[in-house]
């Protein structure tokens, strides 16, 4: 059995993992059983293993740390998202709640990347540097906080609401409380703007190593900015102005989709040299 055909093994074996977990917390939602959401942590663990084994036996094949295609990209991003939500598991345990959003994420990622070309190819020399790896790893640590702290925020205005309108007796018992989700909310911006601010700072270095300028104004340079622009205006906002709760909640949310859009919507768009890096 060639290396590839092992590679897939793994690769579903890991999203069969993470659809169950994601069932389980649709089921512990559904049916107000939030003690199901304990076995989240163990499942993560499971799909993680050989997950991970996928993706060094994708890098053992190819050289370099998988960030070249739709294959390669979309698997190593969900293994990201992943290892995020262990360790915040490992952090605070009451943060296994992000399991809700990154287990369908991962699962979903996966299941795009199956459908790429899992044939290696010759990649540039321009990216075989120390700075494009820690261009991407900020990446992956951008996305992933912006896409929790969006999570956070859409369950601050569900609980808002559901308080409004009746008192809060329907909230189910896995739902944090107001304080707890505006918290990590605005917590989570703040670390994907740190990391979006390496992850361009990274990026310019690599620019100009590979071709003699640090910017420019490639569509994923640029809406990368915009989106740093976004947060840091979101981080604003709240410090000198108190826009929490409600207001910080659809500023989260609205990030979350600028980001979306840098990340899926421009390499369809426009010709970009990111486009083997993204898709």
């Amino acid at each position: 059995m060639d290396a590839i055909k092992v590679q897939v093994i793994l690769f579903w074996a890991a999203v069969t993992v993470y659809v169950a977990a994601t069932c389980l917390n649709l089921i512990a939602i559904i049916f107000r059983k939030p003690n199901l959401t304990n076995f989240s942590p163990c499942l993560a663990v499971i799909g993680f293993l050989p997950h991970t084994a996928g993706i060094i036996l994708r890098w053992m094949q190819t050289g370099h740390f998988p960030y070249w295609g739709k294959y390669e990209v979309f698997n190593s991003y969900a293994w990201a998202f992943i290892l995020l939500y262990l360790v915040l598991f490992l952090i605070k345990r009451e943060l296994k709640v992000t399991g809700t959003v990154l287990f369908p994420v991962a699962f979903f990622m996966i299941g795009i990347a199956l459908t790429g070309s899992k044939e290696t190819t010759e990649i540039p020399s321009t990216f075989l540097t120390y700075w494009l790896g820690v261009h991407v790893a900020f990446a992956k640590l951008a996305y992933g906080s912006g896409l929790i702290s969006a999570f956070f925020g859409g369950l601050y205005l569900w609980r808002a609401g559901k308080s409004n309108t009746d008192s809060g007796e329907d909230v189910p018992g896995w739902v944090p409380s107001l304080d707890f989700c505006d918290f990590y909310t605005y917590r989570f911006a703040v670390f994907a703007f740190i990391c979006m601010s390496i992850m361009i700072g990274a990026g310019a270095v690599w620019a100009y190593k590979a071709w003699g300028r640090y910017w420019g104004w490639d569509p994923v340079e640029t809406w990368s900015l915009v989106s740093w622009f976004v947060y840091g205006t979101l981080l604003h906002l709240r410090v000198t102005m108190g826009w929490r709760g409600k207001r910080g909640a659809w500023l989260s949310i609205i990030a979350v989709f600028i980001v979306l859009f840098s990340y899926f919507g421009m390499p369809l768009i426009y010709d970009t040299v990111h486009e083997h890096l993204e898709l």
